[in-house]
């Protein structure tokens, strides 16, 4: 793995993390412990987000969902996206529906049963984007319906269209 300004590249996969990490995150830690780093920022700026708070600037900011266009450089072209954004500073950027709910309870608690982390939920074979299932409703409400399947009991969500959870329960 390597640091780079934009982010983490993570050289064994060729996959990147472009959450922006600060010179003074790598000063007397192991790229491992960066890495766990920077995905505990991200899913705090998620957690931000869901609550109406710019991670940037500290604004009024949010989640929205449909997104109509991802850029052609991110890795998962086949996820429905959610848009982060910030009205003050411009912050704006696309979020894979599925991502829009790390840090709920009942998200980490999932994980945790299977003895998966907060890593486990953004990258890696059990990430959220890639084991959740993403149904858009055609009613107004939910707009989205997001299903997360470990192996058993699926935990399913309900989103409206700025991705706040409505409602969740396990099958």
């Amino acid at each position: 793995m390597s640091v780079t300004r934009d982010g983490l590249v993570i050289s064994d996969h060729g996959a990147a993390i472009a959450y922006p990490v600060p010179p003074r995150a790598v000063t007397g830690r192991t790229i491992e412990d960066v890495l766990d780093l920077s995905l505990r920022k991200h899913a705090c700026d998620v957690r931000l987000l869901q609550d109406g708070v710019c991670p940037h600037c500290w604004s009024t900011a949010g989640l929205s969902f449909p997104r109509e266009s991802v850029p052609d450089s991110y890795l998962l072209d086949d996820v429905p996206y959610a848009t982060a954004a910030c009205d003050t500073c411009w912050l704006s950027y696309p979020i894979p529906v599925a991502h829009t709910v790390l840090g709920h309870p009942a998200a980490e608690t999932l994980y945790a049963d299977h003895g998966f982390g907060l890593a486990d939920a953004q990258i890696g074979p059990h990430d959220l984007a890639r084991v959740a299932d993403v149904v858009c409703c055609t009613s107004d409400s939910p707009a989205v319906r997001l299903t997360i399947d470990l192996g058993d009991r699926p935990l399913v969500f309900e989103l409206d269209e700025s991705c706040t959870v409505l409602d969740y329960w396990r099958r």
